[in-house]
Parts: C-alpha cells; sequence; structure tokens
C-alpha cells in the first residue's frame, strides 16, 4: 500500500513538474502571430494566385518584422526568386506585377548622354502585331552594345 501511494506521489510531481515547464515555455514564446505562407513550391517569375496562399500562426517572437499578413499585399504579384512551400512571404521575394509573360524580360540598353538612344540603335516596325511595342535591329555601329530588342522572348 505504501508503494502506490509513493508512486501516485511520484505521478503528481512529475505532472506538476512538466506543467511548469510547458507553461515557462508559452510565456517565452508569447502569442502567435498569422502570417502568409505558400501552399506549394513556386518557380522564379510565377504569379501568386489567392490558392497558392494559406495562413500559418508563428510566435511573435520568431516572425520576420518585414512578414506578409494580408493577401492582398501578394495577390498578382511575382516571385522573385524560387520558393518553397511553407516558406513565409516577404516583400524581399515579390516582385510587382507587370505586363510580362514567365519567358519575357526587360534588358537594359546603352543610351549615350548626348544622342539617346538613336546613335545605337534603330526602331523597326514588326511585320505583324505582337506584345512588344517596339523591336529593335542589331547595332549598326557594331560597337557591340548587344541592343538587339527591346523585349527579349525564348
Amino acid at each position: 500500500m505504501v508503494l502506490i501511494i509513493i508512486a501516485v506521489l511520484g505521478a503528481i510531481a512529475v505532472f506538476a513538474g512538466v506543467s511548469s515547464y510547458v507553461s515557462k515555455v508559452n510565456t517565452q514564446v508569447g502569442s502567435k502571430v498569422a502570417v502568409l505562407a505558400l501552399k506549394n513550391s513556386r518557380s522564379a517569375f510565377a504569379v501568386i494566385q489567392q490558392g497558392d496562399l494559406k495562413t500559418v500562426e508563428v510566435p511573435k517572437r520568431w516572425v520576420d518584422p518585414n512578414a506578409i499578413t494580408d493577401s492582398t499585399e501578394v495577390v498578382g504579384h511575382k516571385l522573385a526568386v524560387r520558393v518553397s512551400a511553407g516558406s513565409t512571404l516577404t516583400p524581399d521575394v515579390l516582385v510587382a506585377p507587370t505586363d510580362q509573360t514567365q519567358h519575357e524580360r526587360f534588358i537594359t540598353i546603352k543610351v549615350d548622354a548626348v544622342t539617346g538612344v538613336r546613335a545605337v540603335c534603330a526602331p523597326v516596325t514588326p511585320s505583324t502585331p505582337t506584345r512588344s511595342t517596339r523591336t529593335w535591329r542589331a547595332c549598326p555601329n557594331k560597337c557591340g552594345c548587344s541592343c538587339t530588342t527591346s523585349r527579349s522572348s525564348r
């Protein structure tokens, strides 16, 4: 009978110790904040839709101060880099929405301070209408500036 009483008292002491520890950890962690994360991995330049997002509860102590909490801030934006599933979204992985498709890229054209682009490239009118409003032929000066198109497509 004495052993049963000692076992019961030991079980109560263990339960009190575990409860105290869990309470202490909850106090240190603090409240939780809902942040947005991706449901599935997405490639760079993929447009984010509402169905791609999920809300994740993260302790406020460990949340990135730039973490996005409102889906209206990200829907329609593109990813600048590949983002894996479950990653929280921050502004540094987003690109503002544009009219580019996934296979189009903006390129830089060297501009002369005096004459602008006219001395480097000459505009060409496309024979059929395309999404691109302007295409450029190769540099007539053969200076190697590589200004072949204003919007490249793969």
